[in-house]
């Protein structure tokens, strides 16, 4: 059973994952922290763990972490690479809670989903509608029993429609709407049918997140990085923007399903180059309840630990 938290910093290149995550190192006291960046890259084949890390991991270090690692894999997410991570040595370092840094995934479950991003300087929507072809039915498909009646055994309408009650014999049914089905075709003219046989699209049509936040409707704390007041107008708007996608069923629904959940988020409009910001230390704070939970936790399993075999 896992009893350290992991706690997920997402978001784009250069939005400020880096800086709050330095933030949330430089304000611990006494939380025993290790941090694990993550960067896709083309520079290799496969999963590679890097434990002299890089110019940000070393920034880590200067902030008191008790371990960093860098660890670099190939565009395509592949679980079977990722699930490298857990036979890593990084991994089997004691630490009370993990931070990691980088694009998100469900090979590593996050008990926080932190997304940093910066406000755009002309406003552009987070969501958009497409219509995609998923499937395209053949003249088989559009013929058959199942599509033209659905199930009309169970269906009283559906049998009252076709003369019949609900103490019809249901091959006697079977064979009705076979009739029906054999009608229809012959009522098709040419044309029609050299159309139906072409195949009719299947038309879904969707929400879809803005491909420059990929991951953003998972996050349940937002982080919009202002550098001066001069942006806020338009941090603000992407607040108010996110918000109405997450009170907004539909939209929520097309872009996490029901695997992302249905959760309550929480958005700071925060200047992370001040470290007086008051919402930055609020962010800093949301970000280190799981941690301390998680620290609490095992406190209590130890406790509990040597009440017992002392």
């Amino acid at each position: 059973m896992r009893e350290r938290a992991y706690v997920w910093v997402d978001g784009p290149s250069g939005a400020g994952k880096t800086t709050l995550i330095e933030h949330v190192l430089k304000s611990n006291r006494s939380r025993l922290l290790s941090v694990a960046r993550f960067v896709e890259t083309d520079a290799v084949d496969h999963f590679v763990e890097n434990s002299e890390g890089n110019e940000e991991t070393k920034r880590f270090e200067d902030a008191s972490v008790i371990a960093s690692a860098l660890f670099q894999y190939p565009p395509e997410e592949n679980r079977a690479e990722l699930d490298r991570f857990w036979d890593s040595e990084f991994i089997l370092d004691y630490s009370e809670g993990i931070i990691f840094e980088g694009p998100a995934t469900a090979v590593i479950p996050a008990d926080l989903h932190v997304y940093v991003l910066r406000p755009l300087p002309e406003p552009e929507p987070i969501v958009h509608k497409e219509s995609h072809e998923v499937a395209r039915l053949s003249l088989d498909d559009i013929m058959s029993p199942a599509f033209l009646f659905g199930n009309t055994l169970k269906n009283e309408a559906a049998l009252s429609a076709l003369g019949r009650g609900k103490e019809t014999p249901e091959q006697d049914l079977k064979q009705l709407m076979e009739a029906v089905r054999e009608r229809i075709l012959e009522d098709i003219d040419p044309e029609q049918r050299r159309r139906l046989e072409e195949g009719i699209p299947a038309i879904e049509n969707k929400w879809h997140i803005n491909p420059a936040w990929p991951r953003l409707a998972y996050a349940q704390t937002v982080v919009i990085n202002i550098h001066d007041e001069s942006e806020r107008p338009a941090a603000e708007l992407l607040a108010s923007e996110l918000r109405r996608i997450h009170a907004d069923e539909e939209i929520l629904h097309d872009l996490v399903g029901f695997r992302g959940g249905h959760h309550r988020i929480s958005i700071f409009i925060a200047n992370l180059s001040d470290s007086r910001d008051k919402a930055l230390q609020k962010a800093i704070a949301r970000m280190k309840r799981p941690l301390d939970q998680s620290i609490r936790s095992q406190k209590a399993h130890r406790g509990a630990w040597y009440e017992e075999n002392m």
